[in-house]
């Protein structure tokens, strides 16, 4: 799923597992009517495979200017996913989000 602002130039991906938040940060960012398209990937194994195989097929071009984690996820967590993305040499920059108010949790 993409949500667009109507300047179409930076490609974030976000992947959450919560489909309503996932959701609700693509409507606010797309609504800074800065150039944003953000796709919604709602499974982070699928996106991380999407991912490598895409730099792979474009040589090391990135498809995404960002990439918004989730920490939380069921397969693995967001600082895994960024140890993923950088051990298959994907330069793409990943920010790690979460919606927990306990630090000790995202540590």
């Amino acid at each position: 799923m993409g949500i667009r602002s109507a300047n179409k130039s930076r490609e974030i991906l976000s992947i959450d597992d919560h489909e309503l938040i996932a959701e609700g940060l693509a409507k606010v960012l797309a609504s800074r009517d800065c150039g944003l398209l953000v796709t919604i990937s709602n499974n982070e194994v699928a996106a991380l495979d999407n991912i490598v195989e895409s730099s792979i097929q474009t040589s090391q071009k990135a498809i995404y200017h960002v990439i918004l984690v989730d920490s939380d996820l069921p397969d693995m967590s967001g600082v895994d996913f960024t140890k993923s993305l950088r051990s298959r040499r994907v330069q793409i920059p990943p920010i790690v989000i979460s919606v927990t108010t306990d630090l000790r949790e995202v540590q």
